[in-house]
């Protein structure tokens, strides 16, 4: 019995399981739609690098930056990489745009 967590743990781990399966289902669209038929495995393959690089980047920043920039850091890392999402995502619609039709 864990009196510190209680309920509050169930929660957590409900709202994460939401973020994630919205997250996972949209990401996967997103890519399936930018990298159509044949292209499709290195889409994925993509996604997959994608992900990984993320994650090795968020292990050794939090393995190599003192305890009290490391949250900063990383909070900044996320913030920059989530607003570049929109930009960067019709950057490519807009160049796709431009190769269906020269």
């Amino acid at each position: 019995d864990n009196q510190f967590w209680g309920p509050s743990l169930v929660l957590l781990y409900v709202l994460q399981g939401l973020g994630r399966s919205v997250y996972e289902g949209t990401n996967r669209a997103v890519f399936a739609e930018t990298f159509p038929g044949p292209l499709a495995a290195a889409g994925f393959a993509n996604c997959m690098m994608q992900a990984s690089l993320a994650f090795f980047t968020s292990f050794l920043l939090q393995s190599f930056l003192p305890l009290e920039s490391a949250a900063r850091v990383l909070s900044i890392a996320v913030i920059v990489s989530a607003t570049l999402t929109v930009p960067g995502h019709l950057w490519v619609r807009k160049l796709r745009s431009r190769q269906t039709f020269d």
